[in-house]
């Protein structure tokens, strides 16, 4: 089998993680009832393999980064000198 290198390694500790989580029991389920398949499994990200709700959490706090990063530019703009160019 050799040894790991360090992607497939965190690929496989993100599997395992997420195969355990006692708040993630739908993948579990689903790879039970070969609904994901090991050769799709082995490919998912960990966002992927995510509970629905965390999937969802990690959705809102992408949506209010993007808020904050576009009020950041807007007031940026609205800083800079018209007279300038």
């Amino acid at each position: 089998m050799g040894a790991f290198n360090g992607t497939k390694q965190l690929n496989y500790r993100s599997i395992l993680f997420n195969m355990k989580d006692p708040k993630n029991p739908d993948l579990r389920r689903k790879v039970l009832l070969g609904q994901i398949k090991p050769e799709k499994l082995v490919t998912m990200t960990s966002e992927e393999m995510a509970s629905s709700q965390r999937q969802f959490e990690n959705e809102q706090i992408r949506k209010k980064s993007l808020c904050k990063e576009m009020k950041k530019a807007e007031q940026e703009h609205k800083l800079v000198d018209p007279m300038e160019y």
